[in-house]
């Protein structure tokens, strides 16, 4: 197949597929990012939900030990649990075992509410996506939803992460919205573009600067001077050989000249065969006649005379 395609086509063949490979590596490493973020916030709200889920079952152990009531404890861990916050404002929320918020760090009007009634941005059903998460997850698992997000004009996707305590039963979960991950990827995303393109660039020059240089020195395609090359070396000197005017210099132009040489050369050992021949001829004939008078002069009849004669 390489024998089919022209030195043009074989070098941006190569240059296409450089380029292609770069972009398919931009994917990969792009995935790659966008995998190890999300693995990274899926660890941090599970590791601020088991700290926030131990306060609350240090409470817990208070009360079943005596050592503070019940509701007394309870209000201490919700109290608690209302003023905790990380990573600057993300804050937490506690729900009973039939999804009723107890606590909201952000939004105390929903404390009372059935999360089952509520809706995310997207539409879907709230308590059902934590429902069914919970029965997957045996009290415990992450939730994918889209919520509102101070200063941002539409709903923005979030990670939720929750964990059933073991004596009160609380759902306490946090959440971390994943628009800044879109945002990093879009800015790593125009960086790997610009990148590619600048790579493009430089391959697309460097491809056709090699490809003059080799059209230069050549002459021609190297599949046509190869034929050239075969037909003189079987004799056929008869091919026209057109040189461009900038090729003057290049080995084309030189096969042309070897071309016109070994034709003159031809032409002058055939002009002296035929003189040969010639020469060759007229020997032979001068041979003939110089042999025809030779025998002329044996068969001339000799006149006896005899010795006693004057």
């Amino acid at each position: 197949m390489a024998r089919t395609l022209s030195l043009k086509r074989r070098l941006l063949l190569q240059t296409v597929s450089a380029i292609a490979l770069v972009c398919i590596l931009g994917a990969l490493l792009m995935n790659t990012l966008r995998q190890q973020m999300l693995d990274d916030r899926h660890d941090q709200v599970r590791t601020q939900v088991e700290n926030a889920a131990s306060l609350v079952a240090m409470h817990e152990q208070q009360a079943a030990a005596g050592l503070v009531p019940e509701a007394e404890a309870q209000k201490m861990a919700m109290r608690e649990l209302a003023s905790l916050r990380f990573d600057g404002d993300e804050y937490f929320f506690t729900l009973d075992r039939n999804l009723k918020w107890l606590s909201h760090g952000m939004n105390p009007k929903l404390v009372g509410k059935d999360m089952h009634g509520v809706k995310d941005g997207a539409g879907a059903n709230i308590g059902a996506l934590f429902e069914d998460a919970m029965r997957k997850g045996g009290g415990k698992g992450f939730v994918n939803y889209v919520w509102d997000k101070p200063g941002a004009s539409a709903p923005q996707p979030k990670l939720a992460y929750f964990q059933t305590t073991p004596r009160w039963g609380w759902v306490v979960g946090t959440g971390l919205y994943l628009d800044d991950i879109n945002a990093t990827l879009t800015r790593q995303l125009l960086s790997v573009g610009a990148q590619v393109l600048l790579f493009m660039a430089v391959s697309l020059s460097l491809g056709w600067w090699v490809y003059r240089s080799v059209m230069r020195e050549l002459g021609t395609e190297p599949s046509v001077a190869a034929d050239i090359v075969r037909e003189i070396a079987a004799g056929r000197l008869d091919r026209e050989i057109e040189v461009d005017a900038g090729h003057q210099d290049s080995l084309l132009a030189h096969i042309r000249e070897m071309q016109g040489q070994l034709r003159q050369l031809v032409g002058d050992i055939m002009r002296d065969a035929e003189e040969l021949g010639r020469l060759n001829a007229d020997v032979v004939d001068g041979a003939r006649m110089v042999a025809g008078n030779s025998q002329g002069r044996a068969r001339a009849p000799r006149r006896w005379r005899p010795r006693w004669s004057n």
